[in-house]
């Protein structure tokens, strides 16, 4: 499960040009994210939504995008990964919604890219799993011709 911070939400609308009236309307709002906590038919209490987006927010699949997207360009600027064809751009890392996999053609390829992204990920204080799937890695699989690594 991926955690993106509300603080790191609001600097990815900043840096992608979001108009200032709806900046006002998100920062504005996510303070006041909160779920009812019911178990057999019984209120429980009121928890306020702290961190990440909530599942059932019909922005989760925007606000999610919008806060990948510097990962995204930062992991285009690593030389590595697999290329189509001649001419085409190398293909390093594939992104659908919380579900990372990064490419490359041998050790020294993909560990730019899991770099990169553990950086970025501390950087802005997210939680992206990362650490599970460094320490599961084995000598076996680092060694194939081409690397996939799912976050």
């Amino acid at each position: 499960m991926t955690f993106v911070p509300h603080s790191w939400i609001l600097e990815s609308v900043t840096l992608v040009g979001i108009a200032d009236n709806i900046k006002r309307l998100l920062k504005n709002s996510i303070c006041n994210w909160k779920t009812e906590l019911n178990a057999y038919g019984t209120t429980l209490g009121e928890v306020n939504i702290r961190r990440g987006i909530f599942k059932g927010d019909s922005l989760l699949p925007l606000l999610f995008v919008i806060a990948i997207i510097q990962l995204t360009r930062m992991l285009r600027q690593c030389d590595t990964g697999c290329q189509l064809g001649d001419g085409h751009r190398k293909i390093n890392h594939l992104l659908f919604m919380d579900d990372l996999k990064l490419y490359g053609r041998n050790d020294r390829e993909i560990e730019s890219p899991v770099q990169t992204v553990w950086i970025f990920s501390e950087d802005i204080r997210m939680q992206f799993g990362i650490e599970n799937v460094l320490q599961s890695s084995s000598n076996v699989v680092r060694s194939s011709i081409l690397k996939e690594l799912s976050y």
